[in-house]
């Protein structure tokens, strides 16, 4: 028993050391090589297992250095490591006083290091192992109520143990989370003023984010044969209870202006629907939900400030219409229309960037606003993308560039830069999908040609390039039409 109780710090310690050495090839190397001479000391068991996995480690080291400069992905395989290990030793006992030592440790790192992220992965992880369910759930709920919510890093390390603990025990790891919300909303902060003061202090907002992220990521981490009965009343919707809560003051609701807030139920959104996506008879399910959180998104975007460009609301939005929108039920053509023609009527019409980017007070300002402008438009392009891979024909494809046509004969210039911009997006798009999909010409070939020919000549140089990119497109299609024909 004592040689096992000093085997858990071991181990762990080793883990650290492999987990630590980001860049670092040797280090990781000698620190594995470590592991495996100590693996009877550790636990007899691991041996068969470990004399598997460790030269795989190793050869992935040896033979691609550069996979241990890639943080997510090292940590990506040393987790898997510390799985199969766990199942391994099967023994509840071992795994329980491992998490203790993660937990233990995790003390001695800043709250915002790599190192401290790792246990906590590490530390969900060996809790998703671990089959004693009480010793879980009272880790689950020593971490929600131990959490600082006016800290950033410390909600998301929170998170993190909830997401990767529910690979094993989701339903665990959703009744301790519900357990947690029900009890938060029992406590009677003292008198009006009181409230008050702690609404706007933040820590409500805080906390109401934190949870809003820990349903989301369990979805994501959630086995994908579990979710969908799940995903609804038990992610969904309580998701959406704490954003709505979180727009209310005393009971009393509100418009939201908090940017941060939206992030969160965009980010929230965008996990949901990917999980859903990735879930087994996922093509089957109806997502009762998809409507609402539409709503919500493109609500988000039409607040936003036509006049400026300062937060990341509109992309994050696009890119999360675009994930929603492959998920069940489909809608239909009149519908993705509308949507897009809004995403259009939010972005296009902005001021030109080199405006946007004087209004920023600082030099770090104006460079987060071209950051902003450039992901802004990528993310346009994406969820163009998105919506003619839903109904991936050439009567769809000419619907969405007529939208883009009023923008692309606007008077202002950039206006027009980012139509044609849009329109060599959308072009790419229909070439890589419906074309390879059909293998047939486009029809509207020679109209869109005479359209879009004259912007080569235009004054603005990146409206040129963004013409003769729609050009160079349309005649590559021609050209493998032609020998598609002559073939």
């Amino acid at each position: 028993m004592e040689s096992h109780s000093r085997a858990e710090p071991l181990f762990l310690s080793c883990c650290q050391v492999v987990a630590s050495a980001l860049g670092d090839s040797s280090r990781a190397h000698s620190a594995l090589r470590a592991l495996w001479a100590l693996h009877r000391t550790i636990h007899p068991a691991v041996g068969e297992q470990w004399r598997v996995q460790i030269p795989i480690l190793l050869s992935t080291i040896e033979g691609n250095p550069e996979t241990s400069q890639d943080n997510v992905w090292w940590e990506h395989l040393l987790l898997k490591f510390l799985n199969v290990t766990l199942k391994s030793i099967d023994d509840d006992a071992w795994s329980s006083r491992l998490s203790l030592e993660l937990q233990h440790q995790t003390a001695s790192y800043a709250c915002s290091s790599p190192e401290k992220s790792f246990l906590y992965k590490a530390l969900g992880t060996t809790l998703a192992s671990c089959q004693d369910v009480a010793h879980v759930k009272s880790q689950l709920q020593k971490s929600l109520k131990g959490t600082d919510y006016m800290n950033a890093a410390e909600r998301e390390h929170v998170v993190t143990i909830l997401a990767f603990s529910a690979e094993g025990h989701l339903d665990l790891a959703l009744g301790t989370l519900e357990d947690f919300g029900a009890a938060l909303s029992k406590v009677q902060v003292s008198g009006i003023v009181g409230r008050l003061q702690d609404y706007h202090q933040g820590k409500r907002a805080r906390t109401h984010r934190a949870l809003i992220l820990a349903y989301s990521r369990i979805a994501v981490h959630a086995p994908r044969t579990q979710l969908l009965p799940r995903v609804e009343h038990d992610i969904t919707r309580k998701v959406l209870q704490y954003y709505m809560t979180s727009c209310q003051v005393l009971g009393i609701n509100f418009v939201n202006k908090d940017p941060d807030l939206k992030l969160t139920l965009i980010r929230s959104v965008t996990e949901i629907s990917r999980a859903i996506q990735d879930a087994d008879d996922s093509q089957s399910f109806q997502f009762a939900y998809k409507e609402e959180l539409l709503g919500y998104l493109l609500d988000f975007m039409k607040e936003e400030p036509m006049d400026s460009l300062a937060s990341p609301v509109r992309l994050r939005a696009m890119l999360a219409i675009k994930h929603l929108s492959k998920v069940k039920p489909s809608l239909n053509r009149d519908e993705n229309r509308n949507i897009l023609d809004d995403c259009l009527k939010c972005l296009l019409p902005l001021p030109a960037v080199q405006q946007l980017r004087e209004e920023g007070e600082t030099s770090q300002d104006s460079v987060q606003v071209q950051a902003l402008h450039e992901l802004s438009m990528q993310a346009l392009g994406e969820l163009m993308r998105g919506l003619l891979e839903e109904d991936p024909t050439e009567n769809w494809f000419m619907e969405m560039f007529h939208l883009l046509e009023p923008w692309i004969f606007s008077d202002k210039e950039w206006e027009r830069e980012r139509a044609l911009q849009a329109s060599s997006q959308l072009l790419v798009a229909y070439q890589e999908t419906v074309y390879c999909r059909l293998q047939e010409p486009l029809e509207q070939f020679g109209s869109l040609l005479g359209l879009l020919a004259p912007y080569t000549c235009t004054s603005l140089a990146a409206s040129r390039l963004w013409a003769a990119d729609c050009i160079f497109c349309l005649l590559q299609l021609q050209g493998q039409a032609r020998t598609m024909d002559a073939a």
